[in-house]
């Protein structure tokens, strides 16, 4: 449901067809849940930038080793479902490319009021690249992109038993 203020109400119902999950894609079968505590990697130059449609396989990626088959959104495990997401323009997304060209972290943006409310959501920073304010060089991107685009607000409502999140949203305004 999608409240629409005086112009009422809009139920969308949608239908997902049956698709490969970033395990089941191609070279999905490697795929490991990174430890929390693992080594940190070399302190280096990121690149954060929008996320395009071909992104999607890296940004599946990237969620499923910060968090394996935990994480809330199911669609973030469904490349095909992230790519239709960024086309159809209801989700935005910030990356951050590593210098090795690997995605590590991921920030989106998603229609709350199509064109008016988003939620900042869907946070992940590979544990590997914690550490280095990458969460909040995206959402700082997204802050930008939005006040361009001309949107009127962006909300967050980080989990509770994620500290960094709740810290950089304070940080961020969002």
């Amino acid at each position: 449901w999608e409240h629409l203020g005086r112009e009422g109400n809009l139920m969308r119902i949608t239908f997902l067809r049956k698709g490969e999950d970033v395990t089941q894609s191609e070279g999905g079968s490697d795929l490991k849940v990174l430890a929390p505590d693992v080594a940190l990697a070399p302190e280096q130059n990121y690149v954060v930038r929008l996320a395009t449609p071909e992104d999607a396989i890296h940004i599946s990626r990237c969620i499923y080793r910060a968090y394996g088959y935990t994480y809330a959104s199911e669609d973030m495990y469904y490349p095909e479902r992230i790519q239709q997401m960024i086309r159809s323009g209801d989700l935005i997304s910030a990356v951050t490319v590593a210098e090795n060209g690997e995605i590590v972290g991921h920030v989106s943006l998603a229609a709350k009021v199509r064109g008016v409310l988003v939620e900042s959501g869907q946070a992940v920073v590979n544990p590997a690249h914690r550490g280095r304010n990458l969460l909040e060089k995206m959402k700082d991107l997204l802050n930008a992109h939005g006040a361009k685009i001309g949107l009127r607000g962006i909300c967050s409502e980080p989990v509770a038993n994620h500290l960094r999140s709740q810290k950089t949203s304070l940080k961020t305004g969002n």
